[in-house]
């Protein structure tokens, strides 16, 4: 499926996506798709490297056609009064269910999903009243070794073959 390019701002469509948060069960079945088409954007896009990343800063690409899904890419800031690369999938009425951060000062990658299950090798975000959403779905993160589009995407499928 191709790619699809959306023309809401990127900032507003993150805001609408959290906002709108209406508490949906994320299952292992719908990360795993999530991750699938997370992938097919990436490659579609060419976004191999972080300066592939850099180019596609402040856009958005619809991630299926089937419901209002986006990767959206975007600066954030991090640790240490740092910035790090945002890689977001996100979804109208139920939020980011997927997270890649690459934060090349410090170098380092980490990934943060929320699923009903907890999945080897995350750790919960805590507290636990900030680490689950309104329909329990916990909010866990994985630190990754290096500042690379490469180990997100290597994680993408591991979360869409493993888990």
């Amino acid at each position: 499926m191709p790619a699809l390019r959306h023309t809401v701002a990127c900032g507003e469509l993150l805001l609408i996506a959290m906002l709108s948060e209406r508490g949906r069960e994320i299952t292992l079945n719908d990360l795993r798709r999530y991750a699938g088409n997370f992938l097919e954007v990436l490659a579609q896009e060419r976004i191999a490297t972080v300066d592939d990343l850099k180019a596609k800063i402040h856009s958005s690409v619809r991630a299926s056609s089937l419901a209002e899904e986006y990767v959206v890419f975007e600066i954030g800031s991090s640790v240490r009064g740092t910035k790090a690369y945002v890689l977001d999938y996100a979804i109208l009425g139920v939020g980011v269910p997927i997270e890649g951060r690459i934060n090349t000062n410090l170098d380092y990658a980490e990934m943060i999903v929320k699923v009903q299950a907890s999945l080897v090798g995350y750790e919960p975000i805590t507290p636990l009243t900030v680490g689950t959403d309104p329909a329990g779905n916990i909010r866990q993160w994985k630190f990754l070794q290096s500042a690379s589009v490469e180990e997100v995407k290597n994680e993408l499928e591991r979360i869409r073959t493993q888990y």
